[in-house]
């Protein structure tokens, strides 16, 4: 019985100790997040008002900006606002041009939430709709919408119903991913005595999910589960798909290639560097103050684009000079594509003349 009781006592530590460390060590949310799970906590747990209702916690809000991040999510949209800390966690994980559309059902919590959202510079990113999901569901189809990742988090026995809407109507945009709350849900959905109505219909959405041919799924066991549906390829197509799964634009990367760019340490030069790089090409900075060009080199080593980097040339005159310094340059280094923002003036102002003759040799 002692071995047992300590056996058991063990099991107990480490089921409830997980949450409470995982939210020690979790990035802490924004001020306007923490007012906002502080009202929560304050006015709804007290209340009848969260009945039958589900929020997102701190823990899954961090994991759900973590995924826009990834993803490079630009428009999303929520099932199932609540409170709206789990919108207010996405919409920070959006970029500037991001936006999110939530549905919610009561009127009062949009008002509830809607004071907080304006307390963050991330709010404006918001738009939240009133009224049956399903309707503004409709609505979206019926103007062409489609986002890159849909959140779903409302009344769970109409998971399938959302679901099979949102992949009928193209609202999911291909290769983008539905995240479902409570996919777990306090382990009703695999607990053979289940009879709660709310676990009864996430085990049958789940099993939904796994016979879909149409998509991919993993459940993350965080807090009451988060479900992650990845849309798989709708076609093997090369038109549909692009070549090699590459579209045009992606094709006319600079993938391979090497940049040389002078005056890359500072002003239109800086920004041809990093705008080369997020190209694709590897890219080579040189300007005449070696600080600034170390400063650019630490900049690309972030986004992984340098090539390397090295001090202004001295100026030079005769034409055979600069056609030969452009030779050398494009044959013995292996660029594929020079910026000169930054001139070489002789006395007479002809090098960058003389090298612009140069170029078209080289240019790609």
């Amino acid at each position: 019985p002692e071995e047992l009781k300590s056996h058991l006592q063990k099991a107990l530590d480490i089921a409830s100790g997980l949450d409470n460390y995982l939210e020690k060590i979790t990035t802490k949310e924004s001020e306007p997040l923490a007012e906002l799970y502080k009202y929560d906590f304050a006015f709804f747990l007290s209340t009848k008002s969260s009945e039958n209702k589900s929020w997102v916690c701190f823990l899954a809000g961090q994991a759900l900006k973590m995924l826009i991040h990834m993803s490079q999510a630009k428009r999303v949209l929520e099932i199932g606002m609540f409170t709206g800390y789990g919108a207010l966690s996405m919409a920070e994980g959006l970029p500037e041009d991001g936006c999110l559309v939530a549905c919610e059902l009561e009127p009062y919590l949009k008002e509830f939430s809607q004071p907080i959202f304006e307390k963050s510079p991330h709010g404006k990113k918001i738009t939240v709709k009133i009224g049956s999901a399903m309707e503004t569901l409709k609505e979206l189809a019926a103007t062409g919408d489609q986002f890159d990742m849909v959140f779903i988090d409302a009344d769970k026995n109409n998971y399938i119903t959302y679901y099979n809407f949102i992949m009928d109507n193209n609202l999911l945009r291909p290769q983008g991913v539905i995240c479902v709350d409570n996919s777990l849900f306090k382990a009703r959905v695999y607990l053979k005595d289940t009879t709660d109505s709310n676990g009864l219909a996430l085990r049958d959405f789940n099993q939904f999910i796994a016979n879909d041919p149409r998509v991919e799924q993993v459940i993350i066991p965080l807090r009451d589960g988060i479900s992650l549906i990845r849309r798989d390829d709708i076609t093997d197509d090369e038109v549909f798909r692009g070549v090699k799964g590459r579209f045009i634009l992606d094709r006319m990367r600079l993938d391979g290639k090497v940049a040389y760019v002078t005056g890359g340490g500072q002003g239109i030069g800086r920004g041809f560097a990093h705008a080369l790089g997020e190209a694709g090409a590897k890219v080579a900075v040189v300007d005449m103050d070696q600080t600034k060009a170390e400063t650019v080199v630490k900049e690309l080593l972030l986004k992984g684009v340098i090539h390397g980097r090295k001090k202004e040339l001295s100026c030079i005159t005769p034409k055979k000079q600069v056609s030969q310094l452009v030779h050398d340059f494009v044959t013995g280094h292996n660029i594929d594509v020079m910026f000169l923002t930054e001139t070489w003036l002789d006395d007479n102002n002809k090098s960058p003349i003389l090298i612009e003759s140069a170029l078209p040799n080289y240019m790609f």
